[in-house]
């Protein structure tokens, strides 16, 4: 019987934990048991008539080792009776091309000069006959579905997966299939095609897992299951009875089951309302994290190795190249990555962490040509502190200030110098613009002279250099602080003005003295 679609996947997979088996098997024997036979073991399974052969042939083994003993043995007798032997089996029906092949490979395999000796080993044939039934038996398909069925229970479909926070965990995974078409930020609803967990409480349930994940003609298994059709299974049911025991078993998976965390889990939820949370430490999303570790690996080893020569080279390439810099990468698991998750085992227990450090912009700052003096472009970086030092000031109400008053006050200026030096130091060091200020521009000499020290230009080094331009910024300074500070309740006078300089200068002659370390 020819059988397709997801029947024929079903057959597949199963025929492959057959001959997975068969192999541990010829393994475990190992030379004692190639020495004497030789089979195929991708080839080794029988229909119910073949099976009935490979018992017959191994009476008629026993057969041989008594006929051994008889007087008139001889090795022409013994290829004589073998040939006989399997000439009867082939006479018996029709029998597949299979089976014949396998049984001249058996005659041919007997080795004579042995048995002659007596050392032929009927119990390693007899060990692989009967080991080989149990694994035909364990895996034909209805007892095999029987097995499943009843397992389907510890099977659940989940996004995201309680062991991948830790191993131990023994809490329930969650399945999320919301899709949100305009997500404002990148998580598991921004998919719109899934990768669904499909996570078993033993690994020893692996398979079943792996019989929900097959598909045909767009069509997950899992999928039909949800919707109660067994159809692709009703084939091997022996009976209407063991069929609808199938269907009652398999949908259990798909029950809802009772919801439960663990103290490992390290989930926090924040009340938000009387009935609301929001929880602070989620679970992780195995689908979001398949889904960007598919994209990492496309990048890396499945784009053209010619675009990236050619990005190496400084060259064009009409396709887009992709990478991403700084990853880091957590290891989920050791070992068998699988036993956290199948998707887990997939991705080799990998998962990636993209760097959260702020961008790295390019200054876009500009030395103030066009402004007469440098406190024009400098004073938007400070109007909090100016206007904090000025309510500061409006409150005061002795008219002769006590110790305390005027180190704060002093304190709240130096504040404002920081900043200042902050912004001419980003001046100073647009080094690739040296020499800007003998450009045509407002701005005064002696703020040039001050924000330009790696001019090339020998007059204006021999002026720099005298320092007196400092006495004009620092009155600048001040000036411009006074401005910043003045209320119709508040007037200042130039003795204000003397002494915000002052305390400019004094530190301006400490910041020129680090500039020339420097320089």
């Amino acid at each position: 019987m020819s059988y397709s679609g997801m029947t024929k996947e079903f057959i597949t997979l199963l025929d492959s934990y057959k001959i997975k088996k068969i192999k541990e098997l010829v393994k475990e024997m190992g030379d004692a048991f190639d020495k004497h036979i030789q089979i195929d073991d991708e080839k080794y399974f029988f229909n119910q008539q073949e099976i009935y052969w490979r018992d017959s042939f191994l009476l008629e083994l026993e057969k041989w080792e008594k006929f051994k003993k008889d007087k008139g043995f001889t090795q022409k007798k013994l290829k004589d009776r073998i040939s006989k032997s399997i000439k009867e089996f082939l006479g018996n029906g029709e029998p597949s091309i299979d089976v014949i092949e396998r049984l001249k490979k058996l005659k041919s395999s007997l080795n004579l000069k042995s048995i002659s000796s007596s050392n032929i080993n009927i119990q390693i044939v007899r060990k692989w006959i009967n080991s080989s039934k149990k694994i035909e038996e364990e895996y034909a398909y209805d007892r095999w579905l029987d097995w499943a069925s009843t397992n389907a229970k510890n099977i659940t479909f989940s996004t995201h997966v309680a062991k991948l926070t830790h191993s131990s965990i023994r809490a329930t995974n969650i399945y999320f299939d919301k899709v949100d078409k305009k997500p404002y930020y990148f998580s598991t609803s921004s998919l719109s095609q899934k990768n669904i967990e499909v996570s078993q409480t033993n690994n020893a349930l692996a398979p079943i897992g792996k019989m929900f994940q097959l598909e045909s003609n767009g069509v997950k298994l899992a999928d039909k299951i949800r919707d109660n059709n067994l159809s692709d299974f009703k084939c091997f049911a022996k009976n209407e009875e063991q069929f609808a025991l199938w269907k009652e078993n398999f949908s259990n998976t798909f029950r809802s089951k009772k919801t439960s965390t663990h103290f490992l889990a390290k989930q926090m939820y924040f009340p938000i309302s009387k009935d609301s949370y929001h929880m602070l430490s989620p679970l992780v999303s195995s689908s979001l994290e398949q889904e960007v570790y598919e994209k990492i690996q496309y990048s890396k080893y499945k784009e053209s190795k010619q675009n990236r020569e050619q990005k190496k080279n400084g060259k064009y390439h009409e396709e887009l190249n992709i990478w991403y810099p700084n990853l880091a990468i957590l290891k989920v698991t050791q070992s068998n990555h699988g036993n956290a998750s199948p998707l887990n085992g997939k991705r080799g227990g990998i998962r990636y962490l993209f760097p959260s450090t702020p961008p790295q912009w390019k200054s876009s700052i500009k030395p103030p040509l066009n402004y007469t003096s440098l406190f024009r472009e400098y004073e938007h970086r400070v109007w909090k502190q100016t206007k904090e030092l000025q309510e500061y000031l409006l409150k005061i109400t002795d008219n002769k200030p006590n110790i305390y008053i005027r180190d704060n006050v002093r304190r709240n200026i130096n504040w404002i110098i920081d900043t200042l030096f902050n912004y001419v130091a980003e001046i100073q060091n647009l080094k690739e613009l040296r020499g800007w200020s003998q450009e045509e521009g407002k701005l005064k000499e002696s703020h040039r002279l001050w924000l330009d020290p790696y001019c090339e230009d020998v007059e204006f080094q021999r002026k720099r250099e005298t320092k007196e331009w400092q006495d004009e910024v620092c009155l600048d300074f001040g000036l411009w602080l006074n401005k910043k500070l003045e209320h119709k309740e508040m007037l200042f006078v130039k003795i204000n003005s003397d002494r915000w300089a002052k305390i400019l200068k004094g530190r301006l002659r400490e910041f020129e003295r680090d500039l020339e370390v420097l320089r």
